[in-house]
């Protein structure tokens, strides 16, 4: 399993380390030739190649008016243990105009590794505060830290929720909803599960691995939380809460968890460590503006062992801070990093923009929408 920000984007050489002895970052915005794009109001694609010592960066950047009152945004999912390219995640998505990858995900199970939130509800969620980029209520841009803070009530007694739709069970309580899909849920041997059915028990403890199409799955870890699972009489009357806090002002309509902080308060960050072999794969980096109103989606092509290569992290911190990101995190990379487009001399069909880093689409849980209302 891989931990956030650890996750995808530099899989060529696992075995060869990281150094701060990276390539001096440049500006690349400065001096590139951009064909820009607009793809409906407050939607320009802007797309440019910068020659330097290495080759050459192919560069596509979704710059978006998210206050534009015709535009929505929304996650491109199936199932949380579900991958599918993302052409297939966005056919027959009415009025999808562009859409990227998102965040880091477990490439053996499918599933996100960090938070998951849409309809200011939890899709995927820990107890442990998690980075993440959205829609705040007021439907501005921003990041944060969320955290779940769901508990499960049985008549008087009332256990706390350790987890929702995570990858692994956590100790204590985890939730696996019908959003997990059909790909067994992981098991660990010292867990015990039960279903919810209605708002009730409907099964006596057992080592279930399947989440349910309705009501959930409960799977505790650790010896106080399955106590509490067993002790409970059969078809009592159950209570799953799957609330979500955060530390900024407005809550999160929507967000997605992200890796590293590129840029913080106008300023992008330096001494960032990158891969001995392969410093400069595929990226895929998500910002914003300081007031929240504009989006800054950037991927950034690489084909491996050709002229065309991606970037280090210290070079897509720059990046992201030349196109105007205020704030910007990574958002996954490598294999991962894909662009769609519905271009405005081909409307009939979203074309992919950058060149898949694996050669062809690698599957993946979720993507992000933009849609035109």
């Amino acid at each position: 399993m891989l931990a956030p920000g650890a996750a995808l984007a530099d899989v060529h050489h696992p075995d060869d380390g990281y150094t701060t002895k990276c390539p001096v970052a440049e500006n690349l915005v400065q001096g590139t030739t951009w064909h820009n794009h607009t793809l409906v109001p407050g939607v320009t694609l802007r797309e440019g190649r910068r020659n330097d010592a290495r080759g050459y960066v192919d560069m596509h950047v979704l710059d978006v008016a998210v206050t534009n009152k015709h535009l929505r945004f929304a996650p491109l999912v199936r199932r949380l243990a579900q991958r599918s390219d993302l052409t297939s995640l966005a056919t027959g998505k009415t009025g999808l105009v562009a859409a990227t990858n998102t965040g880091y995900f477990d490439y053996d199970a499918g599933t996100p590794l960090g938070p998951l939130v849409d309809g200011n509800q939890p899709w995927v969620g820990m107890t442990t505060p998690a980075a993440v980029v959205g829609l705040s209520d007021a439907g501005l841009v921003q990041a944060g830290h969320v955290a779940l803070a769901g508990t499960v009530v049985a008549g008087t007694a009332t256990q706390p929720l350790a987890g929702l739709n995570t990858v692994r069970p956590v100790n204590g309580l985890t939730a696996y909803s019908s959003r997990w899909g059909r790909t067994p849920v992981f098991l660990p041997h010292d867990a015990v599960a039960r279903y919810v059915t209605s708002g009730r028990l409907a099964t006596a403890v057992g080592q279930f691995d399947s989440a349910p199409s309705s009501g959930f799955l409960l799977v505790a870890r650790g010896t106080a939380a399955k106590t509490w699972l067993t002790a409970l009489p059969a078809r009592s009357a159950v209570r799953v809460s799957t609330r979500l806090t955060s530390d900024t002002a407005q809550p999160f309509a929507q967000a997605y968890a992200v890796g590293s902080r590129l840029v913080h308060k106008g300023v992008a960050k330096t001494g960032m460590e990158c891969r001995r072999r392969y410093p400069q794969p595929a990226r895929t980096a998500i910002g914003f503006s300081a007031d929240g109103k504009r989006l800054i989606l950037a991927v950034v092509a690489d084909h491996p062992g050709a002229a065309m290569h991606g970037l280090d992290a210290d070079q897509t911190a720059r990046l992201m801070h030349d196109l105007g990101a205020s704030e910007a995190y990574m958002f996954d990379g490598s294999g991962s990093s894909e662009m769609l487009a519905r271009m405005p001399s081909k409307p009939g069909a979203l074309s992919m923009r950058n060149l898949p880093a694996d050669g062809v689409e690698r599957p993946m849980p979720v993507g992000f929408g933009i849609f035109r209302r």
